[in-house]
């Protein structure tokens, strides 16, 4: 489990295949999986020494290289071995004077994993797994789209010039004093065993995962400084640590009885620790005359010109404790019923230290004397979910299937730099109801694939970022956005009409709409009932055609 959205920005490789579950999946995997499940499966060692380089050049001189060897012992333990780098100048063009110009969103990273395989006895299989990466990327640069509007605008078009924000989404020019950069290092361990016991399986994963990330980012997009009266400059630093356990426990019953099950016990702990500073400039007045812009400029020598800075350090551990099980009853040749459930418990805390600035700056906090607050708060809680459903095999070859899914993920805490205690209540738990009615096929003695589902899915306090102005600066904040439905159909097909030719291709349509956006008391709603959800295209269409040559 990649316990933040962060540690997914890994490069991909040497990858078997990658399953997409959707819906709730509580009843066979850990965590919270409330909307479905990826699960990324990596190339196993291979029982013959062997392996591949591959050297990639792109335009803009974008180089990736990955390899991958295979290592057998003997024929009870072999291991695979994958390598990665990566180097790109970057996309986006700083035309500032000051040591921060040049090429920005650029990368320079480089990963190792080594997975072993050991079969002591024929009852028992060890995997070990080993991985590690680095990358010191010049990100993430914002681009701006639009011309300047306001009282700013013509000081703001000023400070802009050169850069090409008439291009909209096109532009790819920037004019900013701050070299932007995320610096990340991330390694985990995992050992898994599954132990033969009669003909049942046994199976005991343990793992150990830490993500490191610094941030340094550009919050006025401009090279100036504080060049005018009301245009501030703005600089974050945000290093952050994250470090996981966890282990899981399951055993799986023989194939082919009345009831084919599996069961375990799920256990994660995350702690997660960050440091944020916020360094801004600010001129207070100038004697000098206002401009052409209308602003009056500022200058060292007749300004007045401060440097407001505040931080904070804070931090939050989650434990995640379950039970599940899930079993698929056998009751006639043609007919199986499937049942699920899962007990989940949670237990969080949070605590934030704030350094207060003692002269007010832009999107910081500030009081007499500076000095200090820090809040703290836990939560507990526990919850049932499950799945129920059954299959109908139409003919050998055709299946077709209806369930119901309930799926939850537990409460959080949305601790970031300018919380307050208005912001410390606790996000509260997740929870879906997800039906879908669909058919899977194998036609033409197997040359073709074909499946189709209807899906409808309905949550409540749905978990996720809303936009906001905190002390004039807009951030991403966590929250129960509200209830939204989401629903649908898909199809999609794989078909071989001869040995060397294939073809694949899927259709979907989604409706995905907010049914109710919560707005707190005596503030103006920012998303509408019934607007879309974003990044839910309607209609979705996608196909592939692969040609194999003797």
């Amino acid at each position: 489990v990649l316990s933040s959205a962060g540690e997914a920005f890994g490069d991909f490789y040497d990858v078997e295949r990658v399953e997409v579950l959707r819906g709730p999946q509580g009843t066979l995997f850990g965590k919270n999986s409330s909307a479905g499940v990826v699960n990324v499966v990596s190339k196993r060692p291979g029982k013959e020494f062997g392996g591949y380089a591959d050297l990639s050049w792109y335009e803009d001189d974008e180089i990736r290289l990955k390899a991958a060897v295979d290592t057998p012992v003997s024929d009870r333990l072999r291991g695979r071995t994958t390598a990665t780098w990566g180097n790109f100048d970057g996309y986006i063009d700083n035309i500032s004077d000051t040591n921060a110009g040049g090429k920005l969103n650029g990368y320079d990273r480089w990963g190792i994993r080594s997975i072993w395989v050991a079969e002591p006895t024929d009852d028992i299989e060890r995997t070990f797994i080993g991985d590690y990466r680095k990358s010191d990327d010049n990100c993430c640069v914002e681009v701006s789209g639009a011309a300047p509007t306001g009282a700013q605008a013509a000081a703001l078009t000023s400070l802009l010039a050169g850069t090409d924000y008439a291009k909209g989404d096109e532009s790819r020019k920037v004019r900013q004093n701050l070299v932007m950069s995320s610096e990340e290092e991330a390694w985990g361990l995992s050992a898994q065993a599954d132990i033969s016991i009669g003909d049942y399986t046994l199976t005991s994963i343990t793992a150990y995962r830490t993500w490191d990330s610094t941030e340094i980012r550009e919050g006025d997009w401009l090279d100036a400084g504080a060049a005018y009266v009301g245009i501030n400059q703005l600089h974050d630093f945000g290093p952050q640590e994250q470090d996981t356990f966890s282990q899981e426990l399951r055993i799986a019953s023989p194939g082919g009885e009345f009831v084919d099950y599996v069961a375990g016990l799920y256990y994660a702990k995350t702690s997660a620790d960050r440091y944020f500073q916020r360094d801004t400039q600010v001129c207070r007045s100038s004697t000098l005359p206002a401009d052409a812009t209308g602003l009056q400029p500022c200058t060292p020598a007749a300004s007045v010109i401060e440097a407001p800075s505040a931080n904070a350090d804070f931090g939050a551990d989650f434990d995640n404790f379950a039970a599940f099980a899930d079993g698929t009853f056998n009751v006639a040749d043609r007919w199986r019923l499937i049942a699920g459930v899962r007990w989940t418990y949670d237990d969080l805390s949070f605590d934030h230290l704030y350094n207060f600035s003692p002269i007010a700056g832009p999107g910081i906090r500030n009081q007499a004397g500076g000095g200090t607050a820090r809040l703290s708060g836990s939560n507990s809680s526990d919850e049932f979910s499950g799945r129920a459903g059954a299959q109908f095999d139409f003919t050998d070859d055709v299946v077709g299937y209806a369930t119901y899914s309930r799926g939850y993920k537990g409460p959080a805490y949305n601790v970031f730099f300018n919380m307050t205690a208005n912001n410390a209540a606790v996000i509260d738990a997740e929870t879906a109801d997800s039906f879908e009615l669909g058919m899977k096929s194998t036609l033409a003695d197997g040359r073709v694939v074909l499946n189709a589902a209807a899906f409808y899915a309905k949550y409540e306090n749905f978990q996720a970022n809303n936009f906001l102005f905190l002390n004039s600066v807009l951030i991403t904040t966590l929250t129960n956005a509200g209830d939204v439905t989401t629903e649908g159909f898909e199809l999609d097909f794989m078909a071989r009409p001869i040995d060397n030719l294939s073809l694949s291709g899927g259709l979907a349509y989604t409706d995905a709409v907010v049914d109710q956006f919560f707005t707190p008391p005596g503030s103006v709603p920012t998303v509408r009932d019934g607007t879309k959800l974003p990044l839910a295209d309607a209609f979705d269409v996608a196909h592939a055609v692969a040609v194999g040559v003797p």
